[in-house]
């Protein structure tokens, strides 16, 4: 859960860079203000463009088995405290 945490930080990061760090002599278009950063999750509106970003299939069977796994763990675990 830490390297996921971990790795959604360092893609924040580097669409952070990628939206603030500009060519701003050479921009086509040039709007003062205006960052060109996608979201990470969810929607945002950039100049006449919608962008929604949400996790894919792979990363909901990663949260599935990540579930399960501590599942598995915290349920024999309380079974084991309450015979003793």
């Amino acid at each position: 859960m830490l390297y996921g945490a971990f790795i959604m930080w360092r893609f924040w990061a580097w669409e952070y860079d990628y939206g603030h760090n500009l060519d701003w002599e050479n921009a086509p278009i040039k709007i003062p203000g205006m960052t060109y950063q996608p979201p990470l999750i969810g929607y945002k509106r950039l100049l006449n463009f919608e962008v929604w970003s949400y996790a894919g299939i792979g990363s909901w069977v990663c949260i599935t088995g990540m579930a399960l796994a501590a599942a598995a763990f915290i349920l024999p675990a309380r079974k084991r405290t309450t015979e003793a």
